[in-house]
């Protein structure tokens, strides 16, 4: 319905209430006291409060016609984003730890390959060595010496490699656990 056709149904009172009913829009006043404490009403604030706020309280486009339920009020719909935006961020946290963590298993896997041909490269240059052993008691005795030594290469390697292999199943055990918070 349009004004006019308002105007034509009654008296000027009337008609006021009416395009207030159909415009929608509602005086709200956000008034904050002297000790801080925030109050709305539909009222002007009184004298004592220490700040007085004008609100033009509007209901979403098409509400007001179609019957729907008014529009929330500033805050609440400022909450509602505020627990959007809450959400939104702790997901990309979520997703930040995510790729964090597989970067980090990434480098341990890189890590464990690179160990492993450091021991390659250490226990073939004491068969290079054992190989300029004379054949004589000093060479063997040399070439055991060798021996223990390559003995211990390998040990101090073996336990890098399971300390390693605990701390990456450890990481991707972490790692399935962010997977499955992010869900």
């Amino acid at each position: 319905m349009s004004f006019m056709s308002f105007a034509r149904c009654g008296p000027p009172v009337l008609v006021l209430g009416l395009c207030t009913l159909v415009s929608g829009v509602q005086a709200q006043f956000k008034c904050t006291s002297a000790s801080g404490s925030v109050s709305f009403q539909q009222t002007p604030c009184s004298g004592n409060d220490r700040r007085a706020e004008r609100l033009d309280i509007r209901p979403a486009a098409g509400s007001a016609a179609s019957g729907a339920a008014p529009a929330l009020p500033a805050s609440a719909t400022s909450a509602a984003k505020d627990n959007v935006d809450m959400r939104m961020a702790r997901q990309m946290e979520r997703e930040r730890l995510i790729r964090d963590k597989e970067f980090e298993i990434a480098q341990l896997g890189e890590l464990m390959v690179r160990r492993s041909g450091l021991m390659e490269q250490e226990l073939a240059a004491l068969r290079a060595k054992k190989m300029q052993a004379n054949n004589n008691l000093a060479g063997a005795t040399w070439e055991q010496s060798i021996s223990t030594e390559m003995s211990v290469v390998v040990e101090k390697y073996k336990a890098q490699k399971e300390s390693d292999g605990e701390r990456l199943k450890a990481m991707n055990a972490e790692l399935r656990r962010l997977k499955e918070m992010a869900r």
